[in-house]
């Protein structure tokens, strides 16, 4: 099972060579494939994963879209690890990873200069916003590993080398979040309702930003002219129930994972990822896990600017938060059983 999770993993970095396409149809099969002879599955689990799998099909046959059902199923794969080793492992591999492909690709290295004269290093991954992509799926899980003043050298190092603003700001969330856990009553709908419905409240925020750049033009300088592109995919694909099998205008301009979503998926995507993440994020405020909590609206947040939700790597907040859960209700109802 270990490596089946670490194959997942290594196709993320394996995207860097363009091989990617293929590697998604051998590796569905897999997971499915691991999925089904592995569990052990009860008359409501099968149900659930019946329906999980006839909406992804849906997806995939409907927008050609593969990536989601590769997250969701790995999140089923690692549901068979004990949790704290699951995190031991994603940190292991994903930490090496970066590492042997940092050496690997170096000789590639490029140099950025920002118009503010900021120098930007890619370090071989043909962007320094990708460098910070890859990074951050490093930092997450140390965050996850309680380590939390490593993940802070680590996101001050990358920063000064990537120069990524969205990296610096998401991970620099954590206090601020922290202090509203703490100081606000989030037992009470009104303070609950930023968490809980952050997916649908972000995905809003995304079409208000491509809308208005038009009119307000420091809108598309601030966030380094992304609105013009997001703009661009709403008029040549106007919003649907269902999406489309599209001709992208330049499929990696769209950095934005909720239009993304939106274009492929139609707003029938939008609801089932809205519904899914609020029973995420409500069970993490639950159960109190504020750490994966904050990892997971990090990643959202991350996810208006660059393509993070559809890639295991860059979500591995979601992974980690299906197994988190699984492992806490598997370890109630066990208990309750016993003692019944």
């Amino acid at each position: 099972m270990e490596l089946i999770i670490f194959v997942n993993i290594l196709i993320s970095y394996l995207g860097l060579y363009d091989i990617t396409s293929i590697a998604l149809y051998v590796l569905i099969p897999i997971n499915f494939m691991a999925v089904l002879m592995f569990f052990e599955m009860k008359a409501q689990e099968m149900m659930f994963f019946v329906v999980l799998s006839a909406v992804l099909t849906f997806f995939f046959i409907y927008a050609q879209n593969t990536e989601y059902i590769i997250l969701i199923s790995l999140g089923l794969i690692c549901t068979r690890v004990e949790y704290g080793r699951l995190i031991k492992y994603l940190w292991f591999y994903v930490s090496i990873l970066l590492f042997i492909f940092i050496l690997l690709r170096y000789p590639e290295h490029a140099l950025y200069t920002r118009g503010d004269g900021t120098v930007r290093y890619d370090l071989g991954f043909n962007n320094p916003n990708i460098l910070a992509k890859y990074a951050f799926s490093v930092i997450i899980l140390t965050l996850a590993f309680q380590k939390k003043f490593l993940a802070l050298i680590l996101t001050l190092v990358f920063y000064s080398l990537s120069g990524s603003r969205t990296l610096l700001y998401c991970l620099l969330l954590y206090p601020i979040l922290m202090l509203y856990l703490q100081k606000m009553p989030v037992n009470k709908l009104i303070f609950k309702l930023p968490i809980v419905c952050a997916f649908p409240i972000l995905t809003i925020l995304s079409v208000l930003l491509a809308e208005y750049s038009k009119e307000y033009v420091f809108i598309d300088v601030l966030l380094s002219f992304r609105p013009m592109h997001w703009i661009n995919y709403l008029e040549a694909y106007p919003i649907s129930n269902f999406g489309y099998t599209w001709e992208a205008l330049d499929y990696f301009v769209l950095d934005n994972s909720f239009l993304q979503i939106l274009v492929r998926l139609g707003l029938s995507g939008i609801i089932v990822f809205s519904l899914f993440y609020y029973w995420l994020l409500n069970s993490l405020l639950k159960l109190g896990n504020v750490k994966l909590l904050f990892c997971v609206i990090a990643t959202l947040i991350y996810s208006v600017f660059e393509n993070m939700l559809k890639y295991p790597l860059f979500n591995i907040s979601t992974v980690l938060s299906l197994v988190y859960i699984n492992s806490v209700l598997f370890e109630r109802n066990k208990n309750v059983s016993n003692q019944a």
